[in-house]
């Protein structure tokens, strides 16, 4: 998915968005023009000139696009919750600094049209940022501030959202007890009494309060199993099957683990890179702890070359679970962690992994 600039970030009208929605399908729009039978001028004055072309033309638009007019022209408000949707499905790349200007562009728009609920979801995508460039303190304030707009509003599918997110952000901060108790608050948001929660939503209540609780592993695992029921996208499906998979591993029940870290797998598609890397160190840990280092050892080496150059921090917590896998190659495994730290080093946040590693 593309990642978006500031420059990216503007609402178009009508005839912008038609002439955009052209070049996604044509390479010019003169073989538009050429192939819809419509002479140029014509076209152009369709695009400038408000209605922006006959209904005639809209229908033949649509056909040619294959796309209803409803999907090409957007009002302002549908064309910032596109953008909010775009950023918030790609989040984790949104991690350097001058990525922040994207938020405060959309944040600006928002503010001057007067969306309030556009606003907090904006909000609550800048406290995202902070918390994966690891920056707590910023990803509580704007948390908060997403909070007491959709308060004030009284939308109930937001503030439990907004809620299980500032939850997951204390448990990264070590007060797991405080996390806990706020989702025990949070129940009285998942009861039939109140409308309009959606499956996303309750998907992540389940999902992040089995997270918090995966050392209580049956516990989690019924969490989780709840959370499969709303689970809606290959990754939520292949994300919760491999957290099952990781409370059997905490039984030593090594089998069931095996077979749903397989599951999750056959879940993801293969642009999911990450996640399936996810899964293939899980894999390598639990074969680790079987005995089978030839398995642990490949399913370690297909997690590492799944990631890509800015995912440094996972890649040296698997070079560390590579170092405990294979500990007689280290001259083998510290050129490699070499090699990759002077390639991505404009990349790396937080020097955890990167020290465990090398120590």
């Amino acid at each position: 998915m593309q990642k978006l600039k500031k420059e990216d970030i503007r609402i178009l009208n009508a005839g912008e968005q038609m002439h955009r929605a052209v070049l996604e399908k044509y390479n010019s729009i003169e073989e538009f023009a050429e192939t819809a039978g419509i002479r140029i001028n014509s076209l152009n004055v369709y695009f400038h000139c408000k209605p922006y072309g006959s209904k005639n033309f809209r229908l033949r638009l649509s056909n040619m696009l294959n796309r209803n007019i409803e999907d090409i022209i957007l009002d302002d408000r549908q064309q910032i919750n596109n953008y909010i949707n775009c950023i918030r499905q790609n989040i984790q790349a949104y991690k350097q600094h001058e990525d922040i200007e994207v938020f405060n562009c959309l944040k600006q728009i928002c503010q001057s049209y007067g969306y309030d609920i556009e606003l907090s979801k904006v909000l609550r995508l800048v406290s995202t940022y902070y918390y994966f460039t690891h920056r707590l303190i910023l990803s509580f304030e704007y948390i908060n501030s997403a909070i007491e707009i959709v308060k004030n509003i009284g939308n109930y599918d937001l503030l439990l959202g907004y809620n299980i997110d500032l939850a997951m952000y204390h448990a990264s901060n070590g007060e797991v007890s405080k996390a806990k108790h706020l989702y025990k608050g949070l129940e009285k948001y998942i009861s039939p009494d109140i409308k309009g929660i959606s499956k996303r939503t309750l998907f992540n209540y389940y999902y992040r309060f089995g997270v918090i609780n995966n050392s209580d592993f049956k516990f989690a695992r019924q969490l989780f199993e709840k959370a499969l029921k709303y689970a809606e996208t290959e990754i939520e499906i292949g994300g919760t099957l491999s957290n099952i998979g990781l409370t059997y591993h905490g039984e030593k029940k090594y089998d069931l683990a095996l077979k749903y870290y397989n599951q999750s797998l056959e879940k993801y598609n293969q642009k999911d890179k990450l996640q399936r890397s996810y899964s293939y160190n899980n894999m390598a840990d639990t074969y680790n702890e079987l005995g089978n280092k030839k398995e642990a050892k490949k399913n370690i080496n297909l997690a590492l070359e799944l990631l890509e150059d800015n995912d440094t921090e996972t890649y040296y917590y698997y070079i560390h679970n590579l170092i405990k896998i294979d500990n007689e190659n280290l001259e083998d495994i510290y050129n490699k962690m070499l090699s990759h730290f002077y390639s991505s080093r404009k990349f790396i946040k937080n020097k955890t992994y990167e020290i465990k590693a090398i120590d």
